[in-house]
C-alpha cells in the first residue's frame, strides 16, 4: 500500500518520443485527466534511416541479463539489444534473475535493471549478483530520479545509471560504453600478520 509505479507516464513518454509522436494533455479539476497520444501514420517513402535508428547503433555479442518489470519497456529494451547483436535473457523481477542465475549457472557480461521494481530492487539484486561475480558490469535505469544516483553512488565501479525515457540510441550506446570501459579488478583483501 501506497507504493507503486505511478502511471508510467515517463514510459509513455519514451515511447511516443522514440517513435516521432506527441502526447497532449487536457485535465479539469473535478473532471479528471485525458492523455492523447499522436503517432505518426508511416514513415515517408524513400527516407534514410535515422542516426537513431537501430541500423545505425553499436554492436557487440555480450550476454546480458535484462531486468525489467514493464512490459512495454522491456520489450523495448529487447528489442534494441537482440537486434544490435547481443545475447539477451530477459526476466521481470531480481528473484527471477537470482532463480535463473541458480538454475543455468552465471554466465552474464552485463546486468541491465530497471531500478524501482516490486520485491527486490535493482542495486538490492545488484549487489547480490556481486557477490558471485565482483567485476559485474552492473546498468541502472528507472524513471525516478529524486535519490538513486545518491543510491548508486554505493555500488563502485562498473555501475552506470540511464534515465528514463530512453531512445533506442541512448540504450544501445550506453550499454556499449559501460561494456568497453576498462576491466574492473576485484578488490584485494589484505590480512595482518599472524
Amino acid at each position: 500500500m501506497g507504493e507503486g509505479t505511478g502511471l508510467g507516464l515517463a514510459t509513455v513518454y519514451g515511447i511516443v518520443n522514440q517513435s516521432d509522436g506527441a502526447i497532449e494533455l487536457d485535465s479539469e479539476p473535478g473532471q479528471g485527466a485525458v492523455f492523447r497520444g499522436y503517432f505518426p501514420a508511416a514513415q515517408p517513402p524513400g527516407d534514410d534511416a535515422r542516426p537513431d535508428e537501430p541500423a545505425q547503433l553499436p554492436r557487440g555479442t555480450e550476454r546480458i541479463l535484462l531486468v525489467e518489470d514493464e512490459d512495454a519497456v522491456r520489450g523495448i529494451v529487447e528489442r534494441v539489444l537482440l537486434h544490435c547483436g547481443y545475447q539477451v535473457c530477459t526476466v521481470v523481477s531480481g528473484q527471477d534473475a537470482l532463480d535463473l542465475i541458480a538454475r543455468e549457472g552465471f554466465d552474464v557480461d552485463l546486468l541491465f535493471t530497471d531500478i524501482v521494481m516490486p520485491g527486490m530492487r535493482g542495486p538490492e539484486l545488484a549487489r547480490r549478483m556481486r557477490e558471485i561475480d565482483p567485476s559485474l558490469r552492473v546498468l541502472f535505469t528507472s524513471g525516478y530520479v529524486d535519490n538513486e544516483p545518491v543510491e548508486l553512488d554505493s555500488q563502485g565501479p562498473g555501475a552506470a545509471y540511464l534515465k528514463k525515457p530512453v531512445g533506442h540510441a541512448d540504450i544501445a550506446r550506453k550499454v556499449r560504453e559501460v561494456l568497453d570501459a576498462p576491466a574492473i579488478e576485484a578488490a584485494s583483501v589484505e590480512t595482518a600478520p599472524d
